[in-house]
């Protein structure tokens, strides 16, 4: 199948036909031969033979970089979309998710604390506590005050992790510190029902007042 996608690509015996070449690249990559999964992702890459499409390309790409190409992992970084068996497994029902994933997977912290929002709520992905503290976590250990104050908000709540209020504190002052509105509503509810700090109403109603401050801040 490879090898007549090639030559209806190139035209070697055979007139070019590059949406020719694009299908049956395609019913390689379905059969599991990691270079129709590679030449399927550039042609999505270059719009070749099908329509553009940088967000199928880095999919066609994962999937072939799982299958052993190690031009799929090439392409995977010159485009900047890290390869790892998480990454070849990401899979989401809204397209711009596939965007955030590779800024996150990419460095960046906003993305992370973003994808971790998305498998908190179950939003383009399957409801996963555990990968939103991963992605949690990742964007606080980058210095990402939202990062930071979603994770301590699960440490509180126990979601995805065992409940722990001293990590839930550490993570919602330093969030709360950044003025962080999430960092600030923890704080004052541990404050206020004493969970990890002895309980001052005084410190948990000025907190929930520059709580409601950040929030309306965050809106506009």
């Amino acid at each position: 199948m490879v090898n007549l996608a090639f030559a209806y690509q190139r035209g070697d015996g055979l007139q070019r036909d590059y949406k020719q070449a694009a299908a049956w690249y395609g019913k390689a990559s379905e059969a599991g031969n990691a270079d129709g999964a590679y030449c399927l992702g550039v042609m999505y890459e270059s719009g070749q033979g099908v329509e553009k499409n940088l967000d199928q390309a880095i999919i066609t790409y994962r999937k072939a970089a799982q299958l052993g190409s190690q031009n799929a992992r090439d392409a995977l970084k010159r485009i900047g979309a890290n390869f790892s068996v998480e990454t070849a497994n990401f899979e989401t029902s809204d397209p711009r998710l596939n965007d955030v994933y590779r800024r996150a997977t990419g460095g960046d912290s906003d993305s992370m604390d973003e994808l971790g929002i998305s498998y908190e709520n179950g939003w383009g992905v399957n409801k996963d506590y555990k990968q939103a503290v991963r992605w949690y976590r990742q964007a606080a250990q980058a210095g990402n005050a939202r990062g930071m104050g979603h994770l301590g908000a699960m440490f509180l709540k126990g979601y995805g992790v065992e409940k722990d209020y001293q990590q839930a504190l550490n993570w919602s002052r330093k969030a709360a510190d950044a003025g962080d509105s999430t960092g600030l509503c923890s704080l004052s509810t541990m404050y206020l029902d004493g969970y990890g700090v002895e309980k001052d109403y005084q410190q948990g109603f000025q907190l929930a007042g520059k709580c409601k401050e950040a929030l309306v801040q965050q809106m506009r």
